[in-house]
């Protein structure tokens, strides 16, 4: 992330939209208690994945760029179901990967989330 984010910035680059994950904590999160929990199996669990993807994170928070880093829950296999972009975490809420592909190429020309790490949740509650 760090040669990314300086090769962009030499080349006048500024959107960045990247895939990072629920178990990345962001300043301001709200996830609820069951997902905190889960969150700190994960990290044990995938400490060296979850640990590089908190440093990932934290680069390009700290660059110029006009960064998007969408954040899924669960994710399952199956066809586009559609889904929505919430700061909140849902409790227990599982997305389709079709929707996360659909979400990431969407945020490339929406600027509802620029400098924010949205999680990526079904269109309705579950």
């Amino acid at each position: 992330m760090r040669a990314l984010v300086e090769a962009m910035e030499r080349r006048g680059v500024t959107r960045l939209v990247t895939l990072s994950g629920a178990g990345v904590d962001v300043p301001g999160d709200r996830k609820p208690f069951i997902d905190r929990i889960m969150s700190g199996i994960v990290r044990v669990a995938a400490r060296h994945v979850v640990g590089a993807k908190q440093r990932e994170f934290d680069v390009m928070a700290a660059s110029l760029l006009a960064w998007t880093a969408v954040r899924p829950p669960l994710v399952n296999d199956g066809p586009a179901r559609g889904y929505r972009l919430d700061l909140r975490l849902q409790p227990g809420a599982r997305v389709t990967r079709a929707d996360v592909g659909q979400a990431l190429v969407d945020q490339l020309e929406d600027v509802t989330y620029i400098r924010a790490a949205p999680f990526v949740l079904p269109a309705r509650p579950e």
